[in-house]
């Protein structure tokens, strides 16, 4: 088994009672028996932090990401941290001595409108113009003074037109907004989007949307881990984790999650 000394989670749906508001037991019970799962034989216990509506109404619209650090690797003595412009719990960050890394669950820019929390009765398009500009303004900054080390999570969009990144390709004019905005960011702050540059050629998917009305499923590959070109050097290996099947089968269906894990490793 491998131990990684941070693991970024997305869509963290944090357990409520009626009514919308979290129920601080539940969540606090569910989090043991993940964090048992994490235990290498005793000794390498994760800490779990996780990103919260910043007006902090615990019924707040909350997609939710999160952070596992183990508390015996080399970066546990670093400090969690939320943007404050993430109002919704999008973006979470572990600030280490050696550098920032970032996990995200961004919004997919579509059509489809908020029901809750700030961005009510907006689109998802509208919140992920914001995202972005925000995002890219942070990673701007930390480049600039060489402390951003990688960027890592569901992205919700695909890099590459054609088939190489989908099965389908998504369309629509927000969503190829978005496209370009987030291929800028890239561009702009100097990152690498580190699994196409060792494997330029490759057909591999990480996510497995299962969709009934319009033509079945949908694979894409749009979680990535995005490194500072300066850093490029101190990547040992980028996997997607599903060369057995434990989360899909075939590379067609979903089977644990409708998303599968990428794995970074760096030499800090």
């Amino acid at each position: 088994p491998q131990w990684p000394d941070v693991i970024f989670v997305q869509e963290v749906h944090q357990h409520t009672r009626s009514g919308g508001k979290i129920d601080p037991a539940k969540t606090a019970a569910k989090l043991a028996k993940i964090a048992a799962l994490l235990d290498d034989n005793g000794s390498s216990y994760y800490e779990f932090h996780a990103a919260a509506a910043a007006d902090g109404e615990d019924h707040a619209y909350v997609k939710g990401t999160g952070v596992f650090v183990r508390r015996a690797g080399p970066l546990a003595d670093g400090r969690f941290c939320q943007p404050t412009w993430d109002v919704d719990g999008h973006v979470c960050c572990w600030q280490h001595a050696a550098g920032l890394l970032v996990g995200c669950y961004l919004p997919t820019p579509t059509q489809k409108t908020r029901d809750a929390g700030k961005y009510q009765g907006q689109s998802q398009a509208r919140v992920r113009e914001d995202y972005d500009r925000h995002l890219k303004a942070m990673l701007l900054e930390h480049e600039r003074r060489g402390e951003l080390l990688a960027v890592l999570g569901d992205c919700n969009v695909t890099l590459a037109l054609g088939s190489l990144d989908t099965t389908r390709e998504f369309s629509g004019g927000e969503y190829s907004a978005g496209r370009r905005r987030f291929l800028s960011l890239i561009d702009d702050c100097k990152l690498r989007d580190e699994w196409r540059a060792r494997n330029p050629d490759a057909r591999r998917f990480t996510s497995f949307q299962q969709r009934g009305g319009d033509g079945g499923p949908r694979q894409a590959r749009v979680d990535l881990a995005l490194v500072p070109q300066r850093l490029a050097s101190a990547v040992r290996r980028v996997e997607i984790l599903d060369a057995d099947g434990t989360f899909t089968s075939g590379y067609e269906k979903a089977l644990r999650s409708d998303h599968v894990p990428i794995l970074l490793e760096m030499s800090v």
